[in-house]
């Protein structure tokens, strides 16, 4: 026994001593891997110690050489046989059940059955599923990948159209569903052609070209239907119609149909396009649409409140709003709006209802207001005791955060599903953020500074709070792309001023430069608005031109009239909401 530890303690001394000499770091592994310097890679990957915390990234990179250069692989498997609650252990068995369904099926069967399902990125789940599909040879696995991943390119949509004569219209319906979530319109049009014809095909052919501004077609595909499937299309081609004069009589319709829910839907769309239009007549006509049943009843009562407060009926304005407070469940915002409604008119009932909007326990943006307004404590700070327990995976992820950041986020995505999530909150906050958010309290377990090595500014934080989550892979339906957000176009007009020359969209997957991208677009708002933060944070969401135009468009005398008279829906709550953020890290960080 002793000459064992000997000898291990020899080769250990060895090892040191050699990669000393030769100056081994992982990155330089990393760095001639990336560079297709293979053989190299190998070489200087092979140099890794046994009990180095990268050493299972070792051995994930020397597979993968060993693999190109057909040679034997067995004692490195073994090895990484010890790390099966990595994620790249999961990685490494699906590359090779990749690779070997053209060598050894039964070998790539066994490859896939290591891989947890868990550890695998969502767009690596079409893959995922076609190798099942290839392995297990049953139709099961083959529609699921045909109709579940019909929208991703490269495995569900092939797969799609190879099987799409023997699908059911079920299963079209289905794979169409999820071209159509991900906005590919087209696509879901075309593969409408594989399903045989059906009351629902003519649903969903009435849809697409009414989506596609083929009015007479749809209309055409519309009347085909029956009554009872007809106040869906009608109310979507309501919305798509370019038209005004068109809309109305489409809403007529449904109103001449029975189809109550839709008729109260239309008239919800009508009543606001017709409110930030200050078209008042119209807009009266369709309120009366909406009964105090309905579930936008409070959107009725809410825009007759602003209609009445913005024609300077406040009095008459704060004396409705009062009748009808029972209907509102955020009593925040109705008390604060009070409060502004009676502030030239009865100071005293002013100010007791901005106490009231002020003692609402909750975590938003009106009872901040008020509170600021009132110099009381914004936020209640729940403290949380982090215990400091070794962990493995932890230090691993701690490790990868600064040497390879993709593989730390799905060491951690995996940790998160599987281990301590508050033990990870202290080295991966950015994936554990979302769960500790609280409508009472705030903590730096909700809202932390995850890239703070980057900036540390609170503004910036505020943002991608909102944005992305702090996910730095996220994209949007408008392909809004990363930490914060940044749609191609205001990118490529950033890298223009910035002469960042060498700039490609794909570099926003990085968080330094997705960071300094969307910090110089705010530095850039925050000059074009004399440092206002509210018109900064409007301008970021809904563009400079919109804040602009609301603001020639009227007197703004506060902040809170500015957000609610801004026409679109999404901003309003946006500004409200990175504006909490903003303060929320003021409260926990100071001025930062």
């Amino acid at each position: 026994m002793e000459k064992i530890q000997i000898k291990r303690l020899f080769w250990a001394i060895f090892l040191l001593v050699v990669n000393a000499s030769y100056g081994y770091s992982f990155e330089k592994c990393l760095a001639l891997f990336k560079n297709e310097e293979l053989l190299k890679a190998e070489k200087c990957f092979s140099q890794t110690d046994k009990n180095d915390i990268l050493y299972p990234y070792s051995l994930y990179y020397r597979i993968i050489v060993k693999t190109v250069y057909d040679e034997d692989i067995s004692h490195l498997l073994k090895e990484m046989d010890r790390f099966r609650d990595t994620a790249v252990y999961s990685y490494t068995n699906l590359y090779l059940s990749s690779i070997y369904r053209h060598r050894d099926g039964k070998a790539g069967k066994v490859f896939l059955r290591k891989v947890n399902k868990k550890a695998l990125d969502k767009d690596d789940l079409p893959f995922y599923q076609f190798l099942r599909a290839v392995y297990l040879k049953n139709r099961e696995e083959q529609v699921h990948l045909a109709t579940k991943y019909g929208y991703e390119r490269f495995y569900g949509y092939p797969s799609f159209l190879k099987m799409a004569k023997k699908l059911s219209n079920r299963e079209i319906f289905r794979a169409v569903d999820g071209m159509i979530k991900k906005r590919m319109y087209r696509r879901a049009f075309k593969s409408l052609s594989f399903a045989r014809e059906s009351t629902t095909k003519d649903l969903y052919m009435a849809l697409m070209y009414g989506r596609f501004g083929n009015f007479k077609k749809a209309f055409y595909y519309l009347e085909k239907l029956p009554d009872s499937m007809k106040g869906r299309v009608i109310y979507r081609l309501l919305l798509y119609h370019p038209k005004y004069g068109t809309k109305k009589k489409l809403f007529r319709r449904l109103v001449e149909l029975g189809e109550d829910w839709y008729v109260e839907k239309a008239a919800n769309y009508f009543l606001k396009k017709n409110f930030y239009r200050r078209n008042w007549k119209e807009f009266d006509y369709f309120s009366s649409f909406i009964p105090p049943n309905s579930k936008y009843y409070t959107n009725r009562v809410w825009f007759n409140f602003l209609k009445l407060y913005i024609t300077g009926r406040k009095g008459e304005a704060g004396r409705y709003l009062e009748r009808k407070i029972k209907h509102f469940q955020d009593k925040d915002m109705i008390y604060y709006w009070l409060y502004l409604a009676y502030r030239d008119i009865d100071g005293k009932k002013s100010g007791r209802y901005l106490k009231k909007a002020a003692a609402v326990n909750r975590v938003s943006f009106y009872s901040v207001r008020a509170r600021e307004k009132l110099g009381k404590e914004l936020f209640r700070i729940k403290k949380v005791h982090i215990p400091d327990r070794k962990d493995r995976r932890l230090e691993l992820i701690k490790k990868l955060k600064y040497t390879d950041y993709y593989w730390a986020y799905r060491e951690a995505d995996l940790y998160n599903k599987m281990g301590s999530r508050l033990l990870l909150s202290k080295v991966f906050p950015e994936i554990t953020a979302i769960y500790y958010v609280s409508r009472v309290h705030i903590s730096k377990l909700s809202y932390p500074k995850p890239f703070s090595h980057i900036n540390n500014r609170n503004i910036t934080y505020a943002v991608m709070r909102r944005e992305s989550f702090f996910n730095p892979y996220v994209v949007s339906v408008a392909n809004a792309v990363g930490l914060m957000q940044i749609i191609p176009p205001t990118a490529k007009w950033i890298a223009k001023k910035k002469k960042d020359y060498d700039f490609d969209i794909t570099h926003l997957f990085i968080p330094e430069i997705n960071i300094d991208y969307g910090v110089w677009y705010i530095d850039y708002l925050n000059r074009l608005f004399d440092g206002n933060i509210f018109y900064q944070v409007a301008a970021y969401n809904g563009g400079p031109g919109t804040v602009k135009k609301v603001l020639r468009k009227n007197r703004i005398r506060t902040m809170e009239e500015f957000i609610e008279l801004h026409p679109y829906t999404e901003t309003r709550h946006y500004v409200k909401y990175v504006y909490t953020n903003y303060k929320a890290y003021q409260y926990l960080y100071g001025n930062e």
